[in-house]
């Protein structure tokens, strides 16, 4: 199946070289070799067969005959066969990968016959001019998707080889040499020259790629099912345990559901626009303008620009907001699965914010919204992009009755609301009452039977405290003490937030102990606050300072 050619009778840098030149069978091409083969995967016994020597042979009976082809449009003879690949589509279409860099060219050859080989097209499209190809893979879903493997990294195309764009993320400058496609999870796998093995997770994304979608402001790609689970911990705790840097392991997809999303623009920030107009008129030789100083307040005070992703359950219900900080093109973002918790807020990182997470949302079909906001002005972009949500399902002792655990999380969940509040509102007025003392103390003229009263006041916080929190006086002392209502609620949310089993009796009883002492515990601390509240008013009468929240009287 080759031309037979002995390569002593080649010229190497012009001339014939003899038997004594340093690694010279070493360093050439046997020129015999078969390099390349595939079999369709449509029919069985059509095989394509390439050769170090630039030949492509063609067998429709498992290689009891062949066809012989030899010349290719833009294509040096004898050039190097790196790879064939017979289509997932059709049994007529297969694609050839030349290179012909060990003749010091380096141009990427990719072409594509639709007659079995009998005539050829080069789709190497826009590729970079020097970039020797080695592999290429077409898309099992998507015909017109194709990647290849350059000498300085991977390209994919998204119309048939006509127009290629280099696939980044991670990828360093080196030579992708082979590729495969991992079907089930739509991931792309490369191997490289000397920098190991590289996973693109999830590319589903691209079959959507063209550029009707990305002349759009955004645009969210179809989303793919995802996956929630329980994730377990084989070595006691995350990831590796106490098993050291040398217990080889790797991390999992991220639980739930992969969005990939697009942002034509990026968001130019006043500073941004105020330095890109100087920028010009320096390069035009202009006179830059100073600042005015309501121009650089608003620089000062304008807020950061962020996305705000919405995830809604089918009945249209709000389940989850997340935010990320704006940028264009590309991104991925994920959702975990898991309901917003509703129990506490944070404000770090603000404007990008994230609430804590609940309980795994219910299997079903949920969709995401794409929101921008500039300087407090929210707008959408894209979306709603519907998707499934699924479980993984191997739990030892599922719920038979979702319906019933979602509701009795969603009870959880709102109690637990309750009593965190009501927790962070007892160290609230803790701290106002030691304040309230140091006014009355401090300020001439107030009664100073107004200490002994404070001083009442916070003996019913130890109260509540012992109540809420447990009584840290004995358990520090290594005394058995019964169960605080955070500890009831926190066990109760904690064994049912991270299992997939129906609620225990255990569960059930903590929360009904804890909705039953709930409003007790909210009523003393309302007469708490009214009782400082009228203290306060005293002091304030009195001439005492203001409190931090406390808004002084209009002269």
């Amino acid at each position: 199946l080759s031309q037979q050619i002995d390569r002593h009778t080649l010229p190497v840098m012009g001339k014939i070289w003899s038997v004594d030149a340093i690694a010279y069978d070493a360093s050439t091409s046997n020129y015999g070799n078969i390099v390349a083969l595939d079999e369709s995967p449509l029919q069985e016994g059509l095989l394509f067969a390439g050769t170090d020597d630039g030949l492509v042979h063609v067998s429709g009976d498992s290689g009891a005959n062949w066809k012989r082809y030899e010349n290719f449009p833009g294509i040096p003879k004898n050039t190097y066969v790196n790879m064939l690949v017979a289509s997932k589509f059709d049994t007529q279409t297969v694609f050839a990968v030349f290179n012909n860099h060990k003749n010091g060219d380096f141009k990427p050859y990719i072409l594509k016959s639709s007659d079995q080989g009998a005539s050829w097209q080069n789709i190497s499209g826009d590729l970079p001019e020097r970039g020797s190809v080695y592999c290429l893979a077409q898309d099992h879903v998507n015909k017109e998707l194709l990647f290849a493997g350059t000498e300085f990294g991977a390209f994919f195309s998204y119309n048939g080889g006509e127009n290629w764009k280099p696939l980044k993320g991670g990828i360093p400058t080196i030579a992708v040499r082979d590729m495969a496609i991992q079907k089930r999870e739509n991931d792309l796998v490369l191997a490289t020259m000397g920098r190991g093995f590289y996973i693109l997770d999830d590319y589903t994304a691209l079959r959507a790629y063209n550029p009707e979608n990305l002349d759009k402001e955004a645009y969210i790609f179809p989303v793919n099912s995802g996956l929630s689970y329980m994730q377990a911990s084989p070595l006691g705790y995350e990831e590796v345990g106490f098993q050291g840097a040398s217990y080889y392991f790797d991390k999992n997809p991220e639980n739930g559901v992969q969005v990939i999303y697009y942002v034509k623009d990026e968001v130019k920030s006043l500073k941004d626009k105020r330095q890109a107009r100087e920028k010009e008129t320096r390069e035009s030789n202009g006179s830059i303008s100073y600042p005015s100083a309501e121009e650089l307040r608003a620089e000062d005070r304008e807020e950061k620009a962020y996305h705000l992703f919405v995830i809604t359950d089918a009945s249209g219900q709000e389940v989850s907001r997340f935010s990320e900080a704006a940028s264009s093109g590309i991104k991925r973002v994920n959702w975990n699965g898991r309901m917003s918790s509703i129990t506490s807020v944070s404000a770090d990182g603000s404007p990008v914010t994230k609430a804590n997470e609940a309980n795994l949302a219910l299997p079903g079909t949920y969709s995401i919204t794409l929101y921008q906001s500039k300087d407090g002005e929210i707008r959408k972009l894209a979306g709603p992009e519907e998707f499934e949500l699924n479980w993984l399902d191997h739990g030892t002792m599922p719920a038979e009755d979702r319906l019933a655990l979602a509701a009795f999380q969603k009870d959880l969940e709102e109690t637990r609301r309750k009593i965190v509040g009501g927790n962070n509102f007892k160290n609230h007025l803790e701290k106002r009452i030691e304040k309230l003392k140091a006014n009355a103390r401090n300020t001439p003229g107030v009664p100073l039977s107004v200490l002994d009263s404070l001083r009442q006041m916070e003996y019913v916080i130890y109260n509540l405290e012992v109540e809420l929190n447990g009584d840290r006086s004995l358990a520090k002392r290594n005394f058995d003490t019964p169960p605080s209502l955070m500890r009831r609620i926190g066990g109760a949310v904690w064994n049912s937030y991270y299992t997939t089993m129906a609620p225990t009796g255990e569960q059930q009883k903590n929360l009904a102990i804890v909705k039953q002492q709930l409003g007790d515990l909210i009523g003393k601390l309302a007469d708490l606050k009214v009782k400082t509240g009228l203290i306060n008013a005293r002091l304030i009468q009195a001439g005492a300072p203001y409190l931090d929240d406390e808004l002084p009287e209009n002269p």
